[in-house]
């Protein structure tokens, strides 16, 4: 699977932030569970969240979000953030099918002992209504206000930038 291609306008923006661009791990379009996955697909899973800049942790989401998923990203989340480390998180959603209610209800939880290091997120949705919809929801519930739904994964990035890069001006004003 290749990776997002993004547009010169964008390339511009995030040229000087010497972004990580790596490699959308390729998945199955299946439901992973602990007692299906193997160790391969565990760390194609993992590796789909990565730091795209500072500040910034970028999330392909697998085809069909699972609890386990959920959880493998949580523990991959602790791995690239320190516990009080404030981010920008964009989460690439399009193309996925709509989280079930468990994933949704776990997701909420997760999202709750997140609040206060969360700047912004970027939720990718291709465009989808369903989607758009069932992550407005989800945002609502946790009472995360600084959340953008966006098309493509270009916005997305040019988005996540100014607003990391808006938090980090804010913390030098006020030190």
């Amino acid at each position: 699977m290749p990776i997002h291609t993004l547009t010169s306008s964008a390339m511009k923006t995030i040229s000087s932030d010497a972004p990580n661009h790596s490699p959308i791990p390729p998945l199955q379009n299946r439901i992973y569970q602990s007692h299906n996955t193997t160790p391969a697909e565990i760390l194609s899973i993992s590796h789909r969240m990565f730091v795209f800049s500072p500040q910034i942790v970028l999330t392909h989401q697998v085809p069909q979000p699972s609890l386990y998923t959920l959880s493998l990203f949580q523990k991959r989340l602790k791995e690239l953030t320190s516990e009080n480390q404030r981010f920008v998180m964009i989460v690439n959603s399009a193309g996925t099918r709509k989280p079930d209610n468990e994933y949704r209800k776990a997701l909420v939880k997760w999202l709750k002992i997140l609040e206060g290091r969360l700047i912004h997120a970027c939720v990718v949705t291709g465009g989808s209504r369903v989607l758009n919809a069932s992550a407005k929801i989800i945002l609502q519930i946790v009472g995360v206000q600084n959340a953008t739904f966006l098309h493509t994964l270009d916005e997305a990035i040019e988005i996540a930038i100014d607003y990391r890069d808006a938090d980090i001006h804010q913390n030098r004003k006020l030190a």
